[in-house]
């Protein structure tokens, strides 16, 4: 196992008092955070899913995707120009990239440009984020996450999430766009560091990936950070297990049957008689009913949304 490093940052204002540890290692990043007095963990947090093969997966693996964080589908999430001209410091970054990288991949740069494109290619390939929502449910979610409410949503214990991975969730930011791009000048704070300075690098990442527009703001969005082993070829690399025990219930969108035909029974019971063919005669894969497969074979408490 690589040591393990600890960063501290600490910002004192009228409006926020925060506090951020980390410790590294090949595996995970541990975090410990505080934002605004009020902010306490969620104990249920969620993440909507559509119905296809990665995500029954999900299910059946018992592992979840950590995605990187230059894929999201928000400009200013997580976006490389809140690292431009002075807020770059080449050497720096240079020194932080030779502990990451192999000292010639590194030398090989010979300007700011240059060294920017290796950081950023390196950063996606060393941090994993899992995006959850703390809202219980929301009619906006099934729309942008769970294909217009024919996907599931996953109720997860945040605590034993938390036991498994010895990790908390991060709480995201949510700032006006002048707010947001004014946080190059936070990313130059003076850090706490325990060794050698090329270390300040991490917690300017930190801060980067846990900053929004405010418009996402109703998400409630918390984040997990791992640390994906550096120039690993496997391509499983991101995928990080989970406790079956860590998913309270899952709730099934409102349009889930959506290829049934359904027959109501009375006493709110319906029947729903699989359609196994589109308007074309085509047959469809069904990942609707591996899904309740799968739930009903590991016992887990099944709901789904109704407009009653």
């Amino acid at each position: 196992m690589a040591d393990e490093y600890i960063y501290q940052s600490v910002t004192n204002n009228e409006k926020r008092n925060h506090f951020v540890e980390i410790k590294t290692n090949e595996k995970v990043i541990k975090s410990r955070i505080e934002y605004y007095p009020h902010s306490n963990l969620p104990k249920t947090l969620i993440k909507y899913y559509e119905c296809n093969q990665n995500n029954l997966n999900v299910l059946i693996e018992k592992r979840i995707w950590a995605t990187n964080p230059l894929d999201f589908n928000d400009p200013y999430d997580c976006s490389p120009q809140l690292w431009e001209g002075q807020y770059f410091p080449f050497e720096e970054i240079k020194e932080w990239l030779k502990n990451v990288l192999i000292p010639e991949q590194v030398n090989f740069c010979k300007n700011i440009n240059q060294l920017r494109e290796l950081f950023f290619n390196t950063v996606k390939g060393i941090v994993g984020i899992y995006c959850l929502n703390e809202n219980r449910s929301c009619d906006l979610f099934w729309a942008h996450y769970a294909d217009n409410h024919q996907g599931f949503q996953i109720n997860f214990d945040q605590e034993k999430l938390n036991k498994y991975w010895k990790v908390e969730p991060l709480k995201i930011e949510y700032l006006e766009v002048e707010e947001l791009l004014k946080q190059r000048l936070i990313l130059q704070e003076e850090y706490f560091v325990d060794s050698e300075s090329f270390k300040n690098v991490f917690p300017r990442i930190l801060r980067w990936i846990t900053i929004k527009k405010r418009e996402w703001k109703y998400e409630n969005e918390w984040r997990y950070l791992f640390w994906v082993p550096p120039l690993d070829p496997n391509p499983d690399s991101r995928k990080q297990k989970f406790p079956l025990n860590a998913i309270q219930s899952v709730t099934l969108g409102y349009k889930f049957f959506n290829n049934y035909k359904p027959e109501y029974l009375g006493n709110g019971t319906y029947k729903y008689t699989y359609i196994s063919e589109d308007q074309f005669g085509i047959k469809t894969q069904n990942y609707s009913i591996e899904i309740i497969k799968c739930l009903q074979n590991n016992s887990m408490p099944l709901y789904q949304v109704a407009l009653n």
